[in-house]
């Protein structure tokens, strides 16, 4: 997707999705909320680990 501009989104997260975002925070400090949240879509869609 290189060259992609991106698209700006916002989203009301579930408790138990803010509390993971969190604790993701805590351990990749380093990491904004921004590239956490992109890593794990990009990770998720890479692996085909979508589960209902």
């Amino acid at each position: 997707m290189e060259g992609y501009s991106g698209k700006q989104i916002s989203v009301m997260l579930s408790g138990d999705a803010h509390l993971a975002l969190d604790e993701l925070a805590s351990a990749y400090s380093n990491k904004s909320q921004k590239e956490i949240i992109e890593l794990a879509l990009t990770h998720l869609l890479k692996t085909k680990q979508v589960t209902e």
